[in-house]
């Protein structure tokens, strides 16, 4: 059942992880589905992938770890837009431009303060709401050329032809 609240998905094989990231955005409306390991988190955003707003991933976990599942979202076209938070122990910085490199939109690295994850998470949600939103508007622009059966346009200069040629570009 997709909600009309901001839903994140909360992936990593610890329990008591999981209680500890949903303690700190308890009281931020947003709805929060968990997910205890990289499959179950993979059968949900297949199951419903335009139902996350964003996703906070443990990157070391067994069978399908955070970077396995990361690669997953980011080949897929109905998920590589939802921004990944990438949470773990793995603090080296090879190991946050791997996890940058593959996708993941933010890399915190454990231990963090909740504030920190709130202010993340909130940064991540507002920029793909504001996505979505536009997508949405050009949606929109789109179904009233599908009406239109000819055109014709004035162009008096280079201003003019290349403000054409992208509302055109953007159509397509």
């Amino acid at each position: 059942m997709t909600s009309n609240r901001v839903s994140i998905l909360i992936v990593d094989d610890e329990p008591i992880n999981l209680d500890i990231i949903c303690a700190h955005l308890e009281d931020e409306n947003y709805e929060l589905v968990r997910a205890n390991n990289g499959h179950e988190a993979w059968s949900k955003l297949e199951e419903d992938p335009a139902r996350y707003d964003a996703i906070v991933l443990d990157r070391m976990m067994p069978d399908m770890d955070g970077m396995q599942l990361l690669n997953n979202i980011k080949d897929s076209d109905e998920l590589e837009h939802v921004p990944v938070i990438m949470q773990t122990a793995k603090a080296a910085s090879s190991d946050v431009l791997a996890g940058l490199k593959a996708g993941a939109s933010y890399y915190l690295t454990k231990p963090y303060e909740g504030e920190i994850l709130k202010s993340v998470i909130r940064g991540a949600v507002n920029g793909r709401l504001h996505e979505k939103s536009l997508l949405e508007s050009l949606s929109e622009g789109r179904k009233i050329f599908d009406l239109m059966t000819f055109g014709r346009f004035r162009i008096h200069n280079l201003h003019q032809c290349n403000l054409v040629a992208t509302q055109v570009a953007h159509l397509c």
